[in-house]
């Protein structure tokens, strides 16, 4: 942790109460890539919309860091993750996020590890209410700049809520936390019950939401009867080895394994089983990794299809062998993705 006068670098430029100005950032970008020059010039336009100046530079910076837009060759333009958070918001954009757009941008920051380690420490000092949410009288005292600017962020991002000198973290707050980076907070033995029920209702989630993408897919090849025959196999048989039986719109066999998270980091454990059945069908076996899973929509959703998995993930991903916790970096996916390796595709092109 960063000591009490210097805080945290991605906010070094933008104070993390005015998260919400992105929204001006995205709208910039809404028909198209754009040169720096006139995205800055946009921005100077709008500013002052919603009460306060824009922190131009530093909202530029703060985008790009989260990988909400992307510069090419000095164009920008939105990345996925920036597609999804405009489309998620309201027009016109003023500098406050939605409920959804603040789900989706606490996920992304929560996948940063500085950010990850703070806020855990934050929830280890509350207390869990009856409802599921956490409470804490703060002593501002005891309290780093890092961690102040952490609160901040969180209630922009509607994580976290500061009244009657109460800072409270809601239950679905304390679930993405969980789902990240693990149970930061003592649990008792029913609500780890409680944690484990919850990551396998999104694990169905995210597998019905596949199978009724792989029928989309198939319908929209002109293959409706193939559609129907789409099953969730794992409703039957969790030893399959995959979770959804589909097909390719030859009539030729698609297996395919669905791995999911409230974030974007592709990060997902495989099983013994899972590989061997992949090693066994090699070429119609599939992995599809679903992000996002605690709000899916056809409109918000990235699904990255990997074919071919293992020798995918023999090219691309850190493998801790220990764990069988695979990894595929950013960096890395964007170039497996750009290669066509690897296909990415929000949930409504089909």
């Amino acid at each position: 942790m960063t000591d009490r006068a210097s805080g945290l670098a991605i906010f070094e430029h933008l104070d993390p109460r005015y998260i919400g100005s992105l929204n001006h950032v995205l709208g910039c970008l809404n028909d198209g890539p754009l040169e720096r020059e006139p995205v800055r010039r946009s921005l100077v336009m709008n500013s002052g919309v919603s009460g306060h100046l824009v922190d131009i530079k530093g909202c530029l910076a703060f985008c790009e860091e989260l990988n909400l837009i992307v510069d090419r060759d000095g164009r920008l333009s939105l990345s996925p993750l920036g597609s999804r958070m405009l489309r998620a918001g309201e027009s016109p954009p003023y500098n406050q996020l939605n409920h959804e757009q603040g789900s989706m941008l606490l996920a992304a920051l929560l996948e940063r590890e500085e950010i990850a380690e703070i806020v855990s420490k934050l929830a280890r000092r509350m207390h869990r209410r009856s409802d599921g949410s956490l409470a804490v009288i703060p002593t501002s005292s005891q309290l780093t700049k890092s961690e102040i600017q952490c609160l901040h962020a969180l209630q922009s991002v509607r994580g976290m809520a500061f009244e009657d000198g109460v800072i409270s973290m809601p239950r679905a707050t304390y679930d993405m936390i969980v789902d990240i980076v693990g149970t930061p907070a003592a649990v008792t033995e029913e609500e780890l019950w409680k944690i484990l029920d919850l990551q396998r209702k999104r694990g169905v989630k995210a597998e019905l939401f596949v199978r009724e993408f792989e029928a989309r897919r198939l319908t929209s090849n002109g293959r409706p009867d193939l559609a129907d025959l789409v099953e969730r196999v794992s409703e039957y048989d969790v030893n399959a080895g995959f979770d959804i039986r589909s097909f390719e719109p030859d009539g030729s066999d698609r297996f395919i394994e669905v791995k999911s998270s409230t974030g974007t980091d592709v990060r997902f454990f495989l099983t013994r089983n899972e590989k061997r059945f992949m090693q066994e069908r090699n070429e119609t076996a599939w992995l599809y990794f679903v992000s996002r899973v605690h709000q899916l929509s056809p409109s918000t959703s990235m699904i990255i299809a990997i074919p071919t998995p293992l020798k995918i993930l023999d090219r691309f991903a850190v493998i801790e062998e220990q764990e069988s916790l695979v990894t595929i970096p950013r960096s890395v996916l964007r170039e497996a993705v750009t290669t066509n390796d690897v296909l990415e595709f929000s949930a409504c092109d089909i």
